[in-house]
């Protein structure tokens, strides 16, 4: 029988061809086609890495980048503008930031250590205030030291310290949601109020009085079951509250800290950052807190109402208000000088003062 074969098999046979098949036939110029290809790459290689080298011995890509030259001078450039509550672009050269030399070798970063005060006494964005809140527990956010006008974002329970502070709260403070404490319970854990260290406290001056109200029950089993919202969603339910701001009034009893970071964004599109500055918050002495005097904070506030069974929630039958007990005259006793007087006069009275930037 006839042997049948494919008919280009001669073509494949020519397909099989290869390079070694080349090699094989020209052997001294396949070697030095890739000798020449070895070295090319080879070369190549080590000029490419001589171009980017500078830009490799950092982590933010930048030629020449060091912790106390361009760091310290961007971290300068930054300051002065954040200072100056400067937003939007800004030039890094063209101006002059600062004098100093950027060639030794322990050249620092400048800044003013009031900065993290400044920041707290503009408005800051509801925003950051939600997540600053959810932050820490409950007993720190009382250092905010902030005179509080109600209880409820409703405005339904006051908690000025006198009728006459509570109707300047009504009339020029509903915005604030510093002064709510609600704003602050919200967006703690819901148990906070009963394994804070202040749990006696606030059970006997504020939860107490609105167990006899059904309003003030429906408060408290909102308080105990809520559950956090989304930060964007909080900030819509306090805007449709009518609470726009943030704002803290002046205390003098911490030194506030600030921890500040800039972002660097390299060619690859990754981001590093750099710390421009850093101050711890320092607790002062009590001979050394002066706004004492405007206001002594809501956690004295607790502790002396709970002293007398009193509550801190202005219209409940036992308010110092009601009492008839002078939180000026009765609790913090300063001397009647003339000075003294002069500010209860033209100002008010001791403990209900509003010291405001």
């Amino acid at each position: 029988m006839a042997k049948v074969t494919p008919k280009s098999q001669a073509f494949v046979r020519k397909a099989t061809d290869t390079l070694e098949g080349v090699a094989r036939r020209h052997p001294r110029w396949a070697a030095m086609g890739g000798l020449v290809y070895v070295v090319a790459s080879l070369a190549f290689s080590g000029v490419h890495l001589a171009q980017i080298h500078p830009s490799l011995t950092n982590d933010y890509w930048w030629p020449d980048f060091n912790s106390t030259g361009l760091q310290s001078f961007i971290g300068d450039v930054y300051n002065v503008h954040l200072g100056q509550s400067r937003r939007g672009d800004f030039p890094l050269v063209g101006q002059v930031y600062s004098t100093k030399s950027y060639g030794d070798n322990n050249t620092r970063m400048e800044w003013s250590a009031s900065y993290g005060r400044q920041l707290l006494l503009d408005d800051i964005p509801l925003a950051i205030a939600v997540n600053g809140l959810r932050m820490v527990p409950l007993e720190l956010n009382f250092m905010m030291v902030a005179p509080y006008c109600w209880l409820d974002i409703n405005r339904s329970f006051a908690m000025a310290h006198t009728f006459k502070r509570q109707r300047r709260c009504e009339a020029t403070k509903q915005s604030n949601a510093a002064l709510y404490f609600e704003a602050m319970t919200r967006n703690c854990a819901p148990n906070a109020m009963y394994t804070s260290t202040e749990r006696q406290g606030i059970n006997g001056t504020i939860l107490a009085s609105l167990r006899l109200t059904i309003e003030g029950q429906w408060w408290i089993q909102a308080m105990e079951t809520h559950e956090y919202l989304s930060i964007d969603d909080e900030v819509s339910y306090w805007t449709s509250r009518g609470l726009t701001k943030w704002k803290t009034p002046v205390q003098n009893l911490n030194h506030d800290g600030i921890d500040d970071s800039i972002a660097i964004r390299n060619a690859l599109g990754y981001e590093q950052t750099i710390q421009i500055k850093k101050v711890s918050r320092v607790g002062r002495s009590l001979g050394r807190w002066t706004t004492l005097a405007a206001y002594d904070g809501i956690w004295n506030d607790i502790d002396i109402c709970q002293s007398i069974d009193a509550s801190v929630l202005l219209y409940a039958h036992n308010s110092f208000a009601n009492l008839g007990i002078d939180w000026d005259v009765d609790v913090l006793g300063p001397p009647n000088t003339v000075g003294g007087n002069l500010v209860r006069q033209f100002v008010g009275p001791f403990l209900s003062i509003d010291v405001e930037r």
